[in-house]
């Protein structure tokens, strides 16, 4: 399937936004209570369920890096296909 620069762009800008969002809420909110206390595998166990959402948050995370990396990688290879291809591993 070929997107159009404009779809592909847009879909790009979305994802880089869902990964900011999901990484302050995972990583600074949810996990918040279990990273700063320091008898935190008691406050672990009591905070179950923002764990588990901050996982979840982080999940969607790593979807959202892939797919930014994967819909940049026709444009990317346009200009250097070395780079672009740097550009998905690393990402």
């Amino acid at each position: 399937m070929d997107f159009s620069t404009k779809t592909a762009s847009r879909i790009v800008g979305v994802l880089f936004i869902l990964a900011a969002v999901t990484s302050i809420i995972g990583g600074l909110i949810l996990y918040k209570p279990v990273l700063n206390d320091p008898d935190y595998l008691v406050q672990g166990s009591a905070h179950a369920n923002e764990v588990v959402l901050g996982a979840v948050m982080e999940l969607m995370l790593v979807i959202a890096a892939v797919g930014t990396a994967t819909t940049m990688f026709p444009f990317l290879r346009k200009f250097n296909e070395t780079i672009a291809l740097w550009h998905v591993c690393f990402r």
